[in-house]
């Protein structure tokens, strides 16, 4: 074996892309993909895929709709949301004053139960 050679190992490029985080600021929330991470420091349970709702604006939409941070988006409307993009689009034929449309959500109650809320778009 030859001791003077150098193996010099590159980091691998990413083999895909995707959005992390995701700021709506109609609705007043900021949303993260619901990572093995965050599964292990949060109530729910990995049966649910969905959207982790990390932030909610005080006064916000969802905020009004005591829809609380730490709770995972699963559905909205008829559209499942497993990731960010699922959620981006199916929320926003929602983002007008005077729609109301039901989402699936699991809540940070500790109960694990998805329940169904029926959010309604007021003005300011």
């Amino acid at each position: 074996m030859d001791k003077d050679k150098e193996i010099t190992v590159e980091p691998r490029p990413a083999t895909y892309f995707s959005d992390t985080d995701y700021e709506n600021t109609f609705f007043g929330f900021k949303a993260n993909e619901f990572s093995d991470s965050l599964r292990l420091r949060t109530y729910i349970l990995n049966r649910f895929n969905g959207v982790y709702l990390a932030e909610v604006t005080p006064g916000g939409q969802f905020a009004m709709n005591i829809i609380p941070a730490g709770s995972v988006i699963i559905k909205v409307g008829e559209t499942f949301t497993p990731d960010l993009p699922s959620l981006k689009g199916a929320i926003s034929e929602y983002e007008q004053v005077g729609k109301s449309f039901k989402m699936l959500v699991c809540k940070p109650d500790g109960y694990n139960m998805p329940v169904y809320c029926t959010v309604k778009v007021v003005g300011e």
